[in-house]
């Protein structure tokens, strides 16, 4: 055993001795050297990870590789704007820096453009593959780069206590929407005056990327960026800046806030305001990318506030002079369209000064219905649009009644046929707006139309009752009271004046009580029977100026 132990140790001795001499001979021999970042260039022939050989036949060490292609840049960028490309990451050893040439493919068929960094603009949404190609007297390296390019874009406000892992996945949601996102961090430890003017210079800096976004979302904890955004649009020249945007403040308290931020919609007047929770922000952008945020938002039910001139006179007790207000907000914030509230709101308007027309006006027109149809319908289309469609519909209608005529069918059928071939006509002028690129009519909604083609019976029955010459001056009347009608609808103040004092169309009760008391001549009467006018007595005149 002691000599089995003993033929153990010789052996492993002499193992070691060979091992340290095989070690000191495997040294590199005069001359040679381990590879450096300078000296990779002559190893470009070896194979990378595996032991290389210099021109004297020496180990000279592991091939590190000398080009490798990186790529620096935004991964979203908005439409018509130069977005910035480098390749100053990249890593090229052992060349000279003339000797090695950068070149940009772009993906959208641009000629390719050569430098380390570029810009380029792309003109379409879409993807598209950035690719970057490094070219050295040896070789080429290739690295590619996927690029989202959108025309939608927010800016959003955060302060230094926003939590970093809600954070993170706002911003990745916003990116799955390809919603390009400009950030900017807010430090409340600054003072309120410093981060007013931090937030101001930012909004001035970038003005020309930020006017082509749709949203200004603002998180922070203590909503300082109001006083902020409400000093900005103070300033000369900034109140027209968030016109077409939508302004989103999030926080905890949307009722509480909403009393704070509704000066900012009075003085910058945006597209759309809206305070809400931050469990909702995702609907927030998720609507954002859709374009119908207010919609989504009223989708949650809860937890948000929609500001604007409808909200003004919303705060306070409920009193009788501003119910409606109270009344009108709330449908608004559960649901129930501006557009919708307004158009309510506005039939009482109208029907009233129809009645005004005709009992002291003397315009007769076609009763209240039809005027008001007719308004609503260049409110939906527009006034031009309007009244060529109209004006079509009744020459068709006029002409396909006499040709009927002959026919001698009872009216029910005749009618049909009328409106068979009105929607005939109309079906025509649509194919002419496909032939005629000038014409606009594609872009009509169908339900005006509907709405057009239905009164043709209504303006033939009056051509039977009253004959050709009496039906046209009822039909200029009823055209001309429904666009002074559409005029005063589609002024700005009427707008204002119903959304933000919606108890103003109480008055109709007062005015129509008056107007039903009345009993004496309409000024149009007093035009039409002037020369009798002039032959009756002193006394009678006055008589029936007191009448």
């Amino acid at each position: 055993m002691l000599r089995l132990m003993m033929r153990f140790f010789v052996l492993a001795l002499f193992g070691g001795v060979f091992f340290i001499a095989g070690t000191v001979q495997a040294e590199p021999i005069s001359g040679s050297q381990p590879v450096t970042a300078a000296s990779s260039s002559a190893l470009f022939g070896c194979v990378a990870g595996e032991s290389c050989a210099d021109a004297a036949g020496s180990v000279a060490g592991v091939r590190v590789d000398p080009v490798i292609a990186k790529i620096k840049g935004e991964r979203i960028i908005l439409i018509n704007t130069p977005a910035q490309f480098s390749a100053t990451g990249s890593r090229v050893l052992g060349f000279d820096p003339a000797e090695i040439e950068y070149w940009w493919d772009f993906g959208d068929l641009s000629a390719p453009v050569a430098g380390e960094v570029v810009q380029h603009e792309y003109l379409e949404v879409g993807d598209y593959q950035v690719t970057l190609v490094i070219k050295t007297p040896r070789e080429s390296v290739e690295e590619d780069f996927l690029v989202k390019v959108t025309d939608q874009g927010i800016v959003l406000i955060t302060d230094s206590d926003t939590d970093p892992f809600v954070l993170t996945n706002v911003l990745n949601q916003a990116g799955r929407l390809n919603l390009l996102v400009k950030q900017l961090t807010l430090d409340k430890e600054e003072g309120d005056a410093l981060m007013q003017e931090k937030l101001i210079n930012f909004l001035l800096n970038q003005s020309e990327e930020i006017q082509r976004f749709n949203s200004v979302i603002s998180w922070t904890k203590n909503n300082d960026e109001i006083d902020a955004l409400l000093s900005f649009g103070q300033q000369p020249g900034n109140r027209s800046f968030f016109a077409d945007k939508n302004i989103v403040i999030v926080g905890d308290n949307p009722g509480l806030i909403a009393r704070r931020a509704q000066p900012i919609y009075d003085t910058l007047l945006p597209r759309n305001m809206l305070v809400v929770a931050p469990r909702i922000l995702g609907a927030v952008l998720a609507g954002d990318s859709k374009g119908n945020l207010i919609r989504t938002v009223q989708n949650e039910r809860e937890d948000f506030v929609i500001l604007g001139i409808h909200s003004r006179r919303n705060y306070g007790q409920v009193t009788f002079f501003n119910f409606l207000s109270h009344f009108t907000n709330f449908l608004i914030n559960r649901g129930v369209s501006v557009d919708t509230i307004f158009l309510i709101l506005l039939l009482p308007i109208v029907a009233t000064l129809i009645a005004f027309a005709r009992q002291l006006v003397g315009i007769k027109a076609l009763g209240i219905y039809i005027p008001t149809i007719l308004t609503l319908i260049f409110v939906a289309i527009g006034l031009g649009s309007g009244l060529v469609l109209l004006l079509l519909i009744l020459l068709t209608g006029t002409v396909a009644r006499i040709i009927l005529k002959r026919l001698r069918l009872l009216y029910l059928p005749r009618m049909a046929l009328v409106i068979t071939i009105v929607s005939v006509v109309i079906l025509g002028m649509f194919y002419l707006s496909v032939k005629i690129p000038h014409l606009t009519f594609m872009s009509v909604s169908i339900f005006p139309i509907l709405m057009l083609i239905m009164l043709v019976e209504e303006f033939i029955k009056v051509q039977i009752e009253e004959g050709a010459r009496g039906a046209l001056f009822l039909t200029l009347e009823t055209i001309v009271l429904s666009i002074v009608s559409f005029i005063l609808v589609s002024w700005a103040g009427t707008r204002n004046l119903l959304l933000a004092y919606p108890e103003v169309i109480l008055l109709s009760f007062v005015i129509n009580f008056f107007l039903g008391k009345w009993t004496g001549l309409r000024l149009w009467e007093y035009y039409r029977f002037r020369e009798v006018l002039k032959r009756l007595p002193v006394k009678n005149k006055i008589k029936s100026k007191t009448d």
